[in-house]
């Protein structure tokens, strides 16, 4: 409910941004760098959570577009007390348009994403049999792991704040979906900027 709650603040920034003058916007390319916490899903529930980390690339206009291309690593564990565990690593790349309420010091922005998912997951069921009075006996495992690659769309809500004439400083909350594996991905974390 936090991760929601997050993205909620954060696509209500265009009523803050509202109020802000518009400043003109140096265009030009600009790199950076992510860090974020991530939660995946499927349509059984949560596969757990982990780090986030990636960078890419992108341009600005003097408008308020941006297009980026950003690749991202996430690695994701549940453990469970019965002996189920899950793991998945996930290598996402993604274009990303976003558009810009303000520009100045304090941008928020919204914005699309399509892209590809390469995905390995593996799941682990313990087999168990009735032991002594009744208490289950572990006699083994089932492990099941998948791979593939898959299609991947979602969008993001942020804002970025300039910490010097060349660099910003971005929190962002992601939210990116597969198809046709169902899988959910959501991140939130941030992002440092060099133009």
């Amino acid at each position: 409910m936090r991760r929601f709650t997050a993205l909620a603040v954060l696509l209500s920034c265009p009523a803050i941004a509202a109020a802000q003058a518009r400043q003109s916007q140096e265009a030009g390319p600009h790199l950076f760098g992510v860090l974020a916490a991530g939660w995946l899903n499927d349509d059984e529930g949560s596969l757990g959570s982990g780090f986030d980390v990636g960078g890419g690339g992108g341009y600005r206009w003097r408008g308020p577009l941006a297009a980026e291309v950003q690749l991202g690593r996430l690695g994701t564990e549940r453990r469970f007390a019965s002996g189920v565990e899950f793991d998945a690593r996930l290598l996402q790349l993604s274009g990303r348009v976003l558009y810009h309420f303000s520009a100045g010091n304090t941008e928020p922005y919204v914005g699309g994403a399509v892209g590809l998912t390469r995905f390995e997951r593996t799941s682990v069921f313990p087999i168990v049999i009735p032991g002594p009075a009744g208490r289950p006996v572990r006699q083994g495992e089932d492990v099941l792991r998948r791979d593939g690659n898959e299609f991947t769309w979602g969008g993001a809500a942020g804002v970025g704040v300039r910490a010097a004439r060349r660099i910003q400083v971005r929190a962002e909350v992601t939210v990116l979906v597969t198809r046709p594996g169902n899988f959910v991905v959501v991140s939130a974390g941030v992002k440092i900027g060099v133009r």
